[in-house]
């Protein structure tokens, strides 16, 4: 017996928006390999009196590292936006809890005595950030202030995960139908 529901072509343009945000790693990461290529060859030139001509089969390489770090890693987030199916879990909130994070670089070092005698110089604190986070099979999630609002310890929450990568897409409330 599963312990999930099944919805084929579901996705909504927000999870659609989420699943390419985390496509655009791959990206980045071959941009990286392509430019330590190019490094390569500018080295290679410039330090080289041999044949250019050794630089194309490295190039080729190169390129074709960088299509099949494209490809690899972006497949399975490619499946879920050409199935448009995404998975529904119902699980139990074991707790709820809120942290109080600080952004970061928002402040300076802050001195007590000097803070208070010279603010603008010694006195700024750091902008504090409040979380919101769902324990659910001992795992941390963080979710929206409107969400955490209506749940309590140990209410049922739907999971919707994208069928493929198994990317967490949203975490809604779970409303019985009586």
């Amino acid at each position: 017996m599963k312990d999930y529901i099944e919805i084929a072509g579901h996705l909504s343009d927000k999870d659609k928006g989420l699943i390419k945000q985390e496509k655009r790693i791959a990206y980045i990461f071959s941009i990286i390999v392509f430019s330590f290529g190019a490094l390569f060859n500018l080295v290679f030139i410039l330090e080289s009196s041999q044949d250019l001509k050794l630089l194309l089969p490295i190039d080729v390489g190169i390129l074709l590292i960088c299509f099949m770090i494209i490809f690899f890693m972006n497949r399975k987030y490619n499946a879920d936006l050409k199935e448009m199916t995404k998975i529904v879990k119902i699980k139990q909130v074991i707790m709820k809890y809120q942290e109080i994070s600080h952004e970061a670089g928002s402040g300076v070092l802050y001195i007590p005595i000097l803070g208070d005698l010279f603010p603008k110089l010694w006195g700024q604190k750091m902008k504090p950030i409040q979380s919101y986070y769902l324990n659910i099979d001992n795992y941390r999630n963080e979710i929206e202030k409107e969400l955490y609002d209506t749940i309590k310890d140990g209410d049922f929450v739907e999971m919707h995960y994208a069928k493929n990568s198994g990317f967490l897409l949203t975490i809604s409330k779970f409303e019985r139908a009586n």
